[in-house]
């Protein structure tokens, strides 16, 4: 009896010696395998970076204040226009509506496609719905310019990101990304 035991402890041990091995093989394939990936998908020059980064953080900045800058005049409009609270409501809303409807599907079609055209119709978007704010002369005018402030930013952020991604090592990713976001506090 005791040298049954004896036998199926050393297959124990046995087995256990394999799957160490067996892990640390996994884990070197790993290693290479997160060493090759540090470098860039899409890789740009220096001063390429800088300009791009530079153009899509500057953008990134636009869209806040495009965003939430237009609620300072809401009062003013509401006045003007003789809009019920309600209604300045809506038309608050509207930009997360665009946002919320269209962030998967134009964030997806920019994956599959070119981001830089990606970002060039959004932000195309995005600029035509700020001048359909600025034209105001009723409610409707307000809340599809609104709509389309929100359709212009639904994938910008998104697709930016991946931009800047592909064009640094994954290893700085959280400096470059960090850098980036740090367009929110600074509106």
């Amino acid at each position: 009896m005791p040298s049954i035991v004896l036998d199926r402890e050393e297959e124990m041990e046995s087995q256990t010696e394999s799957v160490v091995a067996s892990v640390r093989q996994d884990g070197a394939s790993a290693e290479k395998g997160l060493a090759a990936s540090d470098e860039p998908t899409s890789p740009v020059g220096k001063k390429w970076f800088l300009f791009g980064f530079g153009v899509l953080y500057m953008l990134f900045l636009l869209d806040f204040a495009a965003r939430l800058g237009i609620t300072a005049v809401f009062p003013a409009m509401q006045k003007d226009l003789g809009l019920s609270d309600s209604q300045v409501g809506v038309a608050g809303s509207a930009v997360l509506l665009g946002m919320t409807v269209f962030v998967l599907p134009f964030s997806f079609l920019a994956d599959k496609g070119s981001k830089k055209h990606a970002v060039n119709l959004m932000s195309a978007v995005w600029g035509v719905g700020c001048t359909l704010c600025g034209l105001v002369s009723h409610l409707f005018l307000i809340v599809l310019g609104r709509f389309m402030v929100g359709i212009g930013n639904a994938s910008y952020a998104p697709v930016s990101v991946s931009m800047l991604t592909s064009w640094t090592r994954r290893s700085r990713w959280g400096s470059v990304i960090g850098a980036y976001n740090s367009a929110l506090p600074a509106f």
